[in-house]
């Protein structure tokens, strides 16, 4: 369970939060529980790493009450969940310093090293 999180986590970040991206997600199933286990991850990177630190806790709060709130419970499979996650955190965020370029690390990892421009 733990490889498939970060894979979906993984895919979360390629998602469509990432405007250069030439293949979707797969649609491959994904879980309510690995639901919840995504948007903790990523509720404690917005914690960590945020660069509004109030404003990454408001948002990875607000993602948690909504993923507890069964928000993502109609995502069958990670396409479906990136779109809800990605729109809720755009929402939630106001929009503010959640777009970025592409991460040749997290693209090397996936193995799309180069797709996006790596070296950079």
């Amino acid at each position: 369970m733990q490889h498939r999180t970060l894979t979906l986590a993984l895919l979360l970040s390629l998602s469509p939060l990432s405007h250069a991206q030439q293949d979707p997600p797969s649609s491959t199933p994904v879980t309510a529980a690995e639901h919840k286990a995504v948007v903790e991850q990523l509720g404690q990177q917005l914690r960590a790493k945020y660069v509004f630190p109030d404003a990454g806790t408001s948002l990875a709060d607000a993602l948690r009450a909504r993923e507890a709130a069964g928000a993502y419970a109609t995502a069958k499979d990670v396409n479906a969940f990136a779109s809800a996650l990605a729109t809720d955190m755009r929402t939630l965020g106001k929009g503010r310093a959640l777009r970025r370029g592409p991460c040749t690390r997290l693209q090397a990892t996936s193995g799309r090293a180069g797709a996006h421009g790596a070296g950079t």
